[in-house]
Order: C-alpha cells, then structure tokens, then sequence
C-alpha cells in the first residue's frame, strides 16, 4: 500500500468517525430537548448539568481526546440520577 492509499484510508477514517460523532450530537440533542420539554424543576436542572457534560465530552471526542472514562463517569452519573 502506498504512502497515498493510507493517507486516503486515513482520511475516509476521520470523516466516518466525523460523521458518528455529529449524528450522535443530533440524536443527544433531540434526546435531551425531549427529556427537558417534560421535565420539573427538579429533573431540569440534573438534565442540564447532564447536558453540559455531554457538551464538554463531544467536544473533546471533536479534538480526539480519549474519552472512555469521561463516558463511564456520565454514565455513572445519570445512572445514579435516574434511581432519585
């Protein structure tokens, strides 16, 4: 394989894993504008605190950053909040 067939691969790569990461956002945003329209008070502000965290964790996805344990902890966290 040529230094060129990686590069495209490498690129093709890139733009899937772009393209999972921007119809998880949508589907993420959907998901939570749903959850927020039929909340109360109370579950709105542990929806927006969840919210941001799935902001702060898309964006680091974005620049590549190893997000495993950012997952687990979010997981974790609504997990948690949904037993309340």
């Amino acid at each position: 394989m040529s230094l060129q067939d990686s590069l495209n691969n490498l690129k093709a790569t890139v733009e899937q894993a772009n393209a999972i990461i921007r119809a998880t956002e949508n589907s993420i945003d959907v998901t939570m504008d749903n959850l927020m329209k039929s909340a109360n008070p109370q579950e709105l502000k542990s929806i927006q605190k969840n919210v941001m965290s799935i902001k702060t964790l898309i964006n680091k996805a974005k620049k590549g950053e190893n997000v495993d344990a950012d997952i687990s902890n979010i997981a974790k966290s609504i997990n948690n909040g949904s037993r309340d």
